[in-house]
């Protein structure tokens, strides 16, 4: 018997009525809402929608370290650093949360406008 490539038919679905996505407000006062994420190109000032890390293996691992102990307390306003093997970059990060963000004031000019753009 010969082998033969099967044969894959898609069926048609009908497209129905659908509701309108409705977005989010990340200050809406629902503590349990997990904001979105932003990021900062800070030399630039401005917004980045799209980021690759190359890491070594011990910059993983501190990344993965520094996360852990932030994620003990979300709601503290601290943050963290994972310096290159040469320090010559540097990766800054902190945990928001929808309280966080009904707090602006605690942030940069330039991080404000980012944590209100969507």
């Amino acid at each position: 018997m010969r082998w033969r490539a099967r044969t894959i038919v898609q069926q048609r679905r009908t497209l129905r009525a659908s509701r309108p996505q409705l977005k989010r407000d990340p200050l809406d006062g629902d503590d349990q809402k997990e904001a979105d994420m932003w990021m900062l190109d800070r030399d630039r000032e401005h917004s980045v929608r799209t980021l690759q890390l190359y890491l070594t293996p011990a910059e993983a691992s501190a990344l993965s370290d520094k996360l852990r102990r932030l994620l003990v307390n979300p709601e503290g306003g601290e943050h963290e650093h994972v310096l290159s093997d040469d320090a010559s970059r540097d990766l800054s990060f902190s945990l928001i949360t929808a309280k966080k963000l009904r707090d602006l004031a605690r942030y940069t000019k330039v991080e404000q406008r980012i944590l209100q753009e969507k």
